[in-house]
């Protein structure tokens, strides 16, 4: 059966997940399949149902193979009881103009029952109306019954449930609202199930919860109900015997001998796969938390082509195996890895010496990310002679796309349907290599531009790089491109084509493309049986047969493969782009943990890039944990008595005694609490009206009424900052996207960097963790009409304040301030909101009663007296000595901090070693707050609060110490710590 949708956001992958997860605990064997190209959904469906996850795809492999690969999924690795479909977009929406790759498509091309998942939120009997509009839409899609999601009581799912029997429609289950129920996303969508270390836990309790309000019976009896399907299972073996390429290493008898006996691809990226026997040549493909989006059927094309297919972590591995004949790397998230990618030095080399030495290398989206020199100022592998970096528009779509010439997979003249879905752009010395700033639709054609000039490569070295060359006469070769297809004005080139490598944004379904797999295979087995000690590049077999062998290229020997690919470029220094941001600082990447800016999570595309990873096999171990940050880590948990606490950011130790008598001296706390003095108090303290002031229960609550108040369709977060604000929305229902700025920029912002439909813009001043003080200017840009702009504050009054956003005139913007960690009152929630009036009303609208404490109140009322004032004044002088004492020490050993103008530093201690040095500090009786749990930071990342030099001395000390042995610590060295 499959559940469909009457539009995005329904619900339908966590319903699906559930109903997954629950039928496997019921003892049911069920086969999960998706809609489209989606590669995250597939994820969570592998882990519910614990065998491969899969796509049926259209457009990309026709409508004639969607029944056979319904087929092969239900029978691999053993057959299943029941198959369950998940949907895309709403049911009837596919390809514009033809509908192809819908739902309902699919569901006709199988003959499968639906069952339509509908989100009950905001109506009642009007959701009867549209489920029976669908019902009697096309005769050719039957629906068999309907799920009530997000029901709010029972007499809400009465009065739906009383237009379903009208319209003939049985109500299978009533699933009722619940907030713990969630899945984090990110700028491509969802954040896939690998990368995050709770996704286990959270399907096992969707399974219980679905299971407890679903009838999965009456489900069972409406997928028995189905139609037989009348086709054969496809084969992979018979995929590639269709192409007519010969294969070297396999003969036409030998492949369905090696599709009878292989051994399913059903493991998760990052786990072993079972040793194939020896002598036969590994292919590596990349996998772990970076690494998540492939379709199970690729590895299985290259299974029964005599491989032996190895799962590489590029965040861990510090080689390919030795034994390793060619490299597949596939699509995923490495610009949210792209501090621990950058750290794996040793697997760049390795990467590298092969590509010159003609290792076929196929690479897709986040691939050819990560095979250029940078990303978003990291450095990457660094074979091909691009950058990358975060772009402010989503590309999407499919693309009917054209080899220019005879490449590693194609021959000149041949066509593939692939899929584009990314936020990022590859650029040659600086010019982007084509035009990524256009939104595209889901059947590929342009909303907004596509190159300027037809027939445009793309690829073209910037002129200003050259020496001795004015731009006007500077006129060089472009890089010779993977594909190229039509765009709204001509032909757009994508990605990199150089020999022994093919790189491009593109995203192909190997079952709709087998010569692809056939091709890629074919040069595997030419490199495999080279001549040992060849060392030289293989040119791609341009011969009219398909036969024969290698030819090795002798344009292609010394250089190695890079210098290859580079022979289009002059000579002469990088010239950055001209921009707003700091010289040579990339755009930052948008990442989104639910929804991208500029398109609905469950599109046409894969929501968000993680595999399709190949399933576990029910006698696997799970997957290894996940590194989507936890957006609920505070300092506080990083701190443990008898250490030293250099994680949490309260500023005092002792609350000041003043502050405790003006609290404990309030009166009768037998009474409600009455908030009213303390609003007066601050608004005359910040000299704005009292309706432009909220006290709240801590600044955390603050955000919780934002995200229920304001309601966003596009919330931004900027990145690496305060997680609750994001924490917030997420937990509100809201799909957030996120700005994630870097180090190349200083972590600084630049308002243009925003996306245009971002209604809910939120960012911190000064940030935590980065210490970033923002001019205040630059905030303001950030004001235009139908945007809110919320900045957190907490840490303003540790400055001159000369930046902040507070004024009389704050339309448009909110500022949230809190007391926790000025006054040393973490354990009273005192804080407010000062902003534009009409925006504060819908706040204390949805405000709880008497949220706000008397003691906290009263110390509202404290903190905006003499005592306080003075208080905040001395802190305000003493920080920035203080400040200057740590980084000063921090520079001294070697470690100099990122600059900050707040009241914490912080430190990339990625010199010493490529894991956390935190357990090592501890060690020394040092708590310091990890940065792993900033979206944007990772584990080498540490923030360090501002004390006093005694302090600072003891953690200069321990630091150096760690510095001068990191295996005494029992962590692996740096890669350029290293001698010979």
């Amino acid at each position: 059966m499959l559940l469909a949708a009457p539009a995005s956001g329904g619900g339908k992958t966590t319903v699906t997940t559930g109903l997954l997860a629950a039928l496997r605990a019921a003892g049911h064997t069920v086969a999960p399949f998706k809609v489209g190209p989606d590669y995250i959904d597939p994820g969570y469906h592998t882990l519910a149902a614990g065998r491969p996850g899969r796509n049926l795809d259209a457009v990309m492999c026709g409508e004639h193979r969607i029944a056979p690969l319904l087929a092969h999924g239900f029978c691999t690795p053993e057959p299943a009881d029941v198959a369950l479909i998940e949907g895309v977009m709403g049911l009837f929406d596919g390809r514009l103009g033809d509908g192809v790759g819908s739902s309902a498509h699919i569901a006709a091309l199988t003959k499968s029952p639906v069952v339509l998942v509908i989100d009950t939120a905001h109506a009642s009997l009007t959701h009867a109306a549209v489920a029976a509009g669908l019902a009697h839409f096309d005769p050719q899609v039957r629906i068999a019954g309907v799920i009530l999601n997000r029901v709010a009581s029972p007499r809400h799912a009465a009065e739906i449930r009383r237009g379903l029997d009208l319209a003939g429609l049985p109500v299978l289950g009533e699933i009722p609202r619940n907030p713990d129920i969630f899945v984090p996303s990110r700028h491509l969508g969802l954040v896939p199930a690998a990368e995050r270390e709770e996704s286990a836990r959270q399907v096992e309790q969707l399974a219980q919860f679905i299971g407890d309000h679903v009838d999965l019976t009456a489900l069972l009896h409406i997928a028995e109900a189905a139609p037989q399907l009348d086709a054969q299972p496809w084969d992979p073996a018979v995929a590639l015997a269709g192409t007519g390429i010969e294969i070297p290493g396999v003969s036409p008898d030998q492949t369905p001998a090696l599709s009878a006996s292989r051994q399913p691809a059903s493991h998760q990226p990052g786990q072993a796969r079972p040793t194939g026997g020896a002598g036969r040549p590994v292919v590596a493909m990349a996998g772990g938390r970076a690494f998540t989006f492939r379709y199970p059927e690729t590895a299985e094309l290259l299974e029964v082509s005599g491989f032996e297919v190895v799962d590489v972590d590029p965040l861990t591995a510090p080689a390919l195996p030795q034994d390793c004949c060619g490299l597949y790397l596939g699509g995923g998230f490495p610009e949210v890895h792209a501090t621990e990618l950058s750290a794996n030095a040793s697997l760049h080399d390795d990467i590298r010496r092969r590509a010159a030495e003609g290792m076929p290398i196929i690479a897709e989206c986040a691939g050819l990310l990560y095979l250029c020199r940078h990303l978003d100022g990291h450095d990457m592998a660094s074979v091909l002679p691009l950058d990358g970096a975060m772009n402010q528009r989503l590309t999407m779509g499919y693309r009917t796309a054209t080899a220019p010439t005879d490449t590693l997979v194609a021959r000149a003249g041949d066509q593939v349907v692939g899929h584009e879905f990314h936020r990022t752009q590859v650029v040659v010395d600086a010019e982007p290599h084509r035009d990524t700033d256009s939104t595209r639709t889901s059947d590929g054609a342009p909303q907004d531009s596509s190159p300027s000039s037809p027939h445009s490569s793309g690829l073209r070295p910037d002129p200003r790089s050259v020496a001795g060359q004015s731009s006007s006469t500077a006129e060089h070769a472009p890089l010779p491109a993977a594909w190229t297809f039509p765009g709204r004005d001509g032909v757009v080139s994508d990605g990199v084509a150089c020999g022994s490598v093919h790189a491009s944004y593109l995203h192909l379904h190997w079952a709709g493309t087998p010569q692809v797999a056939a091709r890629f295979a074919k040069a595997v087995w030419q490199y495999a049986q080279r001549p040992q000690g060849a060392g030289e590049s293989i040119a791609v077999d341009h011969s009219p047969a398909d036969t024969g062998a290698a030819r090795p290229d002798a344009t292609t020997r010394a250089g190695g493969h890079a210098d290859h690919c580079r022979q289009a470029l002059p000579a002469g220094d990088v010239d950055a782009a001209s921009t707003d941001r700091p010289t040579g600082a990339a755009a930052p990447e948008l990442v989104q943990p639910g929804k991208t800016a500029s398109a609905s999570r469950d599109e046409s595309a894969p929501a968000a890039p993680t595999a399709a990873s190949p399933a576990v096999q029910e006698s696997a171990p799970p997957p290894p944990p996940a590194v989507e940050p936890d957006l609920r880590h505070h300092g506080d948990r990083d701190v443990r008595q008898g250490l030293i606490d250099l994680a949490v950011n309260v500023r005092v130790q002792q609350t000041p005694a003043w502050l405790i008598n003006a609290i404990v001296s309030t009166g009768n706390w037998a009474h409600y609490p009455d908030p009213s003095a303390a609003r007066n108090a601050l608004a005359a303290m910040h000299q704005v009206p009292r309706q432009m002031v909220l006290p709240t229960s801590g600044g955390a609550e603050g955000f919780t009424l934002i995200a229920h108040a304001l309601r966003p369709e596009h919330p931004l977060v900027v990145h690496p900052q305060f997680t609750e604000p994001e924490s917030a929305l997420i937990q509100a229902g809201f799909q957030v996207t996120r700005l994630i700025l870097d180090r190349a920029s200083g972590f600084q912002l630049a308002a243009e960097d925003v996306p245009d439909d971002a209604d809910l813009v939120v960012i911190g001043n000064p940030t935590n963790p980065t210490g970033r003080l923002h001019p205040r200017e630059v905030i303001a840009r950030l004001r235009r009409p139908g945007r809110i702009v919320v900045v957190d504050e907490a840490f303003m009054d540790a400055t001159d304040e000369a930046e902040s956003m507070i004024g009389p005139h704050m339309d448009g913007v909110l500022v949230l301030r809190s007391l926790t960690k000025t006054y040393g009152l973490a354990g009273v929630r005192a804080g407010y909101v000062v902003g534009d009036p009409a925006l504060i009303e819908r706040l204390a609208a949805q405000q709880p009663p008497w949220s706000v404490s008397t003691p906290a109140a009263a110390a509202m009322v404290a903190v905006t007296g003499d005592l306080g004032r003075a208080h905040r004044l001395d802190l305000a002088r003493t920080v920035p000595g203080q400040r200057d004492d740590l980084v000063r020490r921090l520079t001294d050993i070697g470690l100099p901090p990122i600059d900050s103008g707040a009241p914490f530093v912080l430190l990339d201690t990625s010199s010493i070693s490529p894991q956390s040095i935190r357990p090592a500090l501890e060690s020394q009786g040092i708590a310091v707050r990890r940065g792993e749990t900033f979206p944007g930071l990772g584990p080498t990342w540490i923030r360090l609060a501002v004390r006093d030099c005694r302090i600072h001395t003891r953690l200069a000390e321990a630091l150096d110490a760690i510095q001068a042995s990191p295996s005494a610590f029992d962590l692996p060295v740096a890669p350029d710590q290293h001698t010979s």
